[in-house]
């Protein structure tokens, strides 16, 4: 574009080839510098992309580790249960059980400070919303 600016300069211009050469010269210069630098700033982009990418295949390994951890919190609750009301007592016992399990997992260190956050507000918010509901809360486990 540069170039074809500085042809439409009227012929009788002082200077007018040495104008075109400058505005050339500058055309090639910047695509000699931006696509120089191309390769390296996509490099440095992609690695951060792939930094990314990787944190989230963790992140989304480690959540899978702890909903398998939850299940299987639930279904020891489930399976000895002996309790009254098999419904929603189970199911308190249950939360109360994975709190408990999440709260060893924390102080022992097994899993992300944040994703362990995200797993407690779930099941403190299931309990909540079930004793709201009216559920029986003195019940033992």
């Amino acid at each position: 574009m540069t170039v074809a600016a500085a042809q439409t300069l009227p012929e009788d211009t002082p200077a007018r080839a040495l104008l075109v050469l400058i505005a050339f010269l500058t055309a090639a210069g910047s695509l000699l510098v931006q696509g120089g630098t191309l390769a390296p700033v996509l490099r440095w982009i992609g690695s951060d992309v792939r930094a990314e990418a990787d944190a989230e295949v963790q992140a989304v390994e480690e959540r899978g580790r702890l909903l398998t951890l939850l299940r299987a919190t639930g279904e020891e609750v489930r399976t000895g249960w002996s309790g009254p009301d098999p419904s929603m007592a189970l199911t308190l016992a249950m939360l109360r059980a994975q709190r408990d399990t999440l709260l060893d997992a924390r102080d022992d260190g097994l899993f992300d400070p944040e994703s362990l956050t995200r797993a407690l507000r779930v099941v403190d918010a299931d309990q909540i919303s079930i004793e709201l509901k009216g559920a029986p809360t003195d019940l033992a486990p």
